[in-house]
């Protein structure tokens, strides 16, 4: 039938008689229209939450103009003059850092890593974007030095990438009555990461008692890593990226919506659960997340009052990125952390915590 043939191009919203949160809507379909046609509330503006940019987003420099130098011979060419096609904005960009820039390993460390973790112009359609692609190939370049577990997590998270690979919009199956797609479930271990069979300590391949090679994962593998990677979506569109209004937010990293998230536990490649080992949280001691070098990252200002609002700061585990520090008692007063991203660290020796 014709709905069958074309039901992929809709965005499922829900079965009729839902009632469905506005706010749990795709992003797209989230216009003031809509929320004025439906009587949707919105959020009053000081309960309204402060969001960072993206990695290494800075603000206009007026004084900058808007030309980008590229070495072309002896000649001065700029993105803005012609006859440079739109289409090639990405190449010359990418030549012009690349083969100029002092850092050389590590741009031919990201140039490896873009090459196993790979998206493609020919599957998106975004043929004359530059900015998504730079800022795409940029976490290589941030990336080229350190945890691949980092690097892994933050292509995950890309806008391109969830698009590239059919993970953007997957909903859970107690919401849409559908299976997950299993693209990047698959992709990520056969592509990303552990590969397709089991290995020895020297590269070689692990064989059993047969001869055989040993499979890395299996079908229910997939199947249970499906469901793992539900609730993405993108952010809403915003001022100061490359698009027209109403078009995807291709920069930001994706948001995570608890409705379309499955929540039912997952088995791991060695027979348990993900997340085993982890403690619950009745089994942390009080006030944990204040213990001695407990990490803090300023996320932007938050309200005391109303929804949105925290008693303390977003705890995270990653490498310090400042050596800003504050004592335990100051908790209730401003963390000292000026900048979106900045991490602070918990200093109270001598404390019962």
């Amino acid at each position: 039938s014709r709905w069958a043939l074309e039901q992929e191009d809709f965005t499922l919203v829900g079965r009729f008689g839902d009632v469905v949160d506005f706010t749990e809507l795709p992003t797209e379909l989230q216009t003031d229209e809509l929320a004025l046609a439906v009587s949707a509330s919105s959020q009053p503006l000081d309960e309204m939450v402060d969001s960072c940019g993206s990695p290494a987003e800075a603000g206009s420099n007026l004084f900058a103009g808007n030309w980008f130098p590229i070495p072309n011979g002896d000649e001065q060419v700029s993105l803005d003059s012609p006859p440079i096609d739109i289409k090639d904005g990405k190449v010359v960009l990418w030549n012009s850092i690349a083969l100029d820039s002092k850092d050389q390993l590590r741009q031919r460390v990201a140039w490896i890593l873009s090459q196993i973790m790979i998206i493609s112009v020919n599957g998106l359609n975004f043929q004359t974007m530059i900015e998504p692609y730079a800022m795409f190939y940029d976490i290589f370049v941030r990336h080229a030095f350190g945890n691949y577990r980092n690097l892994l997590r933050e292509v995950s998270y890309n806008p391109l990438m969830a698009k590239y690979l059919s993970y953007e919009k997957n909903q859970a199956f107690s919401y849409t009555r559908n299976h997950p797609d299993e693209n990047y479930a698959r992709e990520i271990m056969q592509l990303f990461s552990i590969g397709m069979d089991v290995l020895e300590e020297d590269g070689t391949q692990k064989r059993d008692n047969d001869g055989n090679t040993i499979n890395t994962y299996t079908t229910e593998n997939i199947v249970a890593f499906a469901r793992i990677w539900t609730g993405f979506d993108r952010q809403p569109f915003r001022g100061n990226i490359e698009g027209v209004e109403g078009l995807q937010n291709l920069i930001d990293p994706l948001q995570i919506k608890g409705e379309w998230r499955d929540r039912l536990p997952k088995i791991n490649l060695i027979k348990g659960y993900i997340g085993d080992g982890y403690p619950l949280c009745t089994q942390l001691p009080p006030q944990d997340f204040l213990r001695t070098g407990a990490q803090f990252r300023y996320i932007g200002e938050v309200p005391s009052e109303g929804p949105f609002a925290r008693k303390y700061g977003y705890l995270d585990v990653e490498v310090p990125l400042s050596d800003n520090v504050f004592q335990a008692e100051d908790l209730n007063n401003e963390i000292n952390a000026k900048v979106a991203g900045e991490v602070v660290v918990l200093k109270n020796p001598g404390a019962d915590f």
